[in-house]
């Protein structure tokens, strides 16, 4: 793989970011419940909250990369993230008010901003458009390694003690913003005016195409985790064990393979790979819907995370390749907040079907999913036409 020594820094960076974040947050909201008495359903609410606020984090970061420089954005997200960290190990070690420990993680979010969107604006700056689909797909082989050895680490650590867990996390967020400090080289973005950047307002047609077509397919990969949870729990019959294999089972494919897939996709063609990646999930999404025998629920996971490595890669390069030159990060963190929103749908919708109409027709979240996937196929085959 041809890539200069900058893009396998960024690509380090990311993975130890995700695998700082992953080792102590995902236990945050067993902590309040079970040490501090938190109701769960309360909590749960504060979590929804906090990832639709922090989700605008990925437009400041993104804007403020346009204009500042993606370097000193990156340094400072991460570094400012691991004193906020450090404070919450602080408050869980000396038992402080629990108020406190939810102040500083949400201002550990919201100082995030949105470091990956600012990340792949870096990578679409190094690396020659016709390399960056697989620059995009190590990127995610990182996160997904990040994924799968953050929560092991942080399962083992939480055991111990609640404060390491979190201590560990920021020492791992401070020593990737060195690396950004100390390895990253900043380069001219063409920068223009802030109001320059900051107007959305002359977006392209097909960009906003993009953007609405990108709400409902992260509502549909927003399936993976609780709904496709809940759902597997109460109608198919599968054990916590079961569950957490169909999980592995799609990092581990993602690790192996997307690179792999990402290598074959040619930057000519994007939507109609998009589109084929939507079918994909609807076929995917709705075998899993019907699958009593949990063979059939491996392959209908084997599906859908083939349509994940195809889609993911795509999706940033496509939004790259309609973003100009000196808006790249305010395209990638608007992109990144429309996702989120879409996540934040998708996960609403799945569970309210699942829990509201699934008792009179089991599979009623599953023709949802397909619908909204088979719709957005077809929308990316319009955006192909709309272009020509």
């Amino acid at each position: 793989m041809k890539f200069n020594s900058k893009f396998w820094i960024i690509v380090i960076i990311e993975g130890l970011m995700v695998c700082g974040y992953s080792l102590s947050f995902p236990f945050l909201a067993i902590y309040l419940t079970q040490n501090r008495g938190f109701n769960m359903s309360i909590t749960g609410l504060y979590f929804s909250i906090l990832i639709l606020i922090s989700s605008f984090s990925s437009i400041l970061g993104g804007t403020l990369s346009d204009y500042l420089g993606r370097k000193k954005i990156m340094f400072y997200s991460l570094f400012v993230r691991g004193v906020f960290v450090i404070a919450i190990t602080f408050c869980i070690n000396y038992n402080l008010n629990p108020l406190w420990i939810l102040f500083f993680n949400f201002m550990s979010s919201i100082s995030g901003l949105g470091f990956h969107p600012v990340a792949m604006a870096y990578i679409s700056d190094i690396v020659d458009e016709k390399d960056r689909i697989k620059a995009y797909s190590v990127l995610r082989v990182s996160t997904n390694a990040g994924w799968a050895s953050g929560p092991a680490l942080g399962g083992f650590l939480s055991n111990i003690s609640y404060s390491l867990a979190f201590g560990v996390s920021s020492v791992v967020f401070i020593f990737a913003s060195f690396l950004v400090l100390l390895k990253i080289r900043e380069f001219n973005n063409n920068r223009v005016e802030v109001q320059k950047i900051m107007s959305i307002s002359n977006f392209s047609s097909q960009f906003k195409r993009l953007l609405f077509l990108s709400f409902f397919l992260a509502s549909v990969m927003s399936q993976l985790v609780v709904p496709l949870s809940l759902y597997s729990k109460k109608y198919l019959g599968f054990s916590e064990k079961d569950i957490g294999f169909l999980f592995t089972l799609n990092g581990l494919i993602v690790v192996f393979f997307q690179y792999f897939v990402g290598s074959k996709i040619k930057e000519e063609s994007l939507s109609k790979t998009i589109s084929l990646s939507c079918l994909l999930y609807a076929s995917g999404y709705l075998l899993f819907g019907y699958s009593d025998n949990y063979y059939m629920a491996i392959i209908s996971i084997i599906i859908v995370t083939i349509g994940e490595v195809i889609l993911s890669p795509s999706v940033s390069s496509f939004v790259i390749k309609l973003s100009p030159s000196s808006r790249k990060g305010l395209y990638m963190g608007v992109h990144s907040m429309i996702s989120d929103f879409g996540r934040a749908f998708g996960v609403f919708m799945g569970t309210f079907i699942i829990d509201k109409f699934s008792i009179y027709f089991r599979e009623a979240s599953w023709y949802f999913v397909f619908l909204i996937s088979v719709m957005s196929s077809y929308g990316f085959l319009i955006i192909e036409r709309k272009k020509s």
